[in-house]
């Protein structure tokens, strides 16, 4: 009977030591995956609003929306009902960049885009359609947190951005502005920005919906931040002295 549990710890040690090894290449295999180039692009990686998508998404799928303790946010049910989710992750792909998070054994974390000056630059993305049906996705990521510029028509925003030939720039900030000040981003969130990005130097991202056929403004802010599921940071713990 002792030989017998033995030779099943054996067993079973073995096993483990399968999916060690199992593991261990599938880290290397995702370090050196072609995705790395567009982790925006992959759906395995963990950042807000693909999570806020993934909810809206299962949201759908149910009958009885009773089930749930909340709504999805309206902005991220427009993405979906108007087929905008991969023109969001692009956005993001062209406008924020990511850097590699390494841990210090080599594994790699996530990724995080910080603002391209260094310390202080804002992204921003505009998404919606036009008077035409059109769906359009424009963003920037070299913007700077004051209130300068100001651009208050929301009804008229894509043509009179298609219209100016030297200000589209200008434009697309001066509404991304204008709605900060009109209170469409939660003052929580805009805190929460500044924070992320003095103590963290992530670059924040602010997101906007104008939808010119349904008259539909939404808005949403978040890091420009992606991770791994399921990946223990202990691998990348370390104390001593040097």
């Amino acid at each position: 009977m002792y030989i017998k549990n033995i030779e099943q710890v054996k067993k079973s040690i073995k096993d483990c030591e399968l999916v060690i090894r199992k593991i261990k290449k599938e880290i290397q295999s995702i370090n050196k995956n072609n995705y790395v180039n567009q982790p925006w692009l992959d759906k395995e990686l963990i950042s807000l609003p693909r999570k806020k998508i993934d909810f809206a998404n299962e949201y759908l799928t149910y009958s009885n929306k009773e089930i749930f303790f909340e709504k999805p946010e309206d902005l991220y049910l427009w993405l979906i009902k108007n087929n905008a989710v991969e023109k969001l992750f692009k956005a993001l792909d062209k406008f924020a960049p990511p850097s590699k998070v390494i841990l210090p054994n080599g594994e790699l974390r996530g990724f995080q885009t910080a603002p391209i000056d260094g310390f202080s630059c804002e992204i921003y993305i505009v998404i919606g359609i036009d008077k035409k049906g059109n769906l359009r996705a424009i963003g920037g990521n070299d913007f700077f947190q004051s209130d300068s510029v100001i651009y208050k028509n929301y009804e008229n925003f894509w043509e009179e951005y298609d219209k100016s030939l030297n200000g589209k720039f200008n434009k697309l900030e001066g509404i991304v502005k204008y709605s900060k000040n009109q209170g469409l981003f939660d003052n929580y969130l805009l805190n929460y920005a500044d924070d992320v990005m003095t103590f963290s130097n992530i670059a924040p991202v602010y997101l906007l919906i104008i939808d010119s056929i349904e008259n539909q403004i939404y808005s949403d802010l978040f890091p420009a931040s992606l991770l791994f599921p399921f990946r223990s940071y202990a691998a990348g713990k370390d104390f001593g002295e040097v």
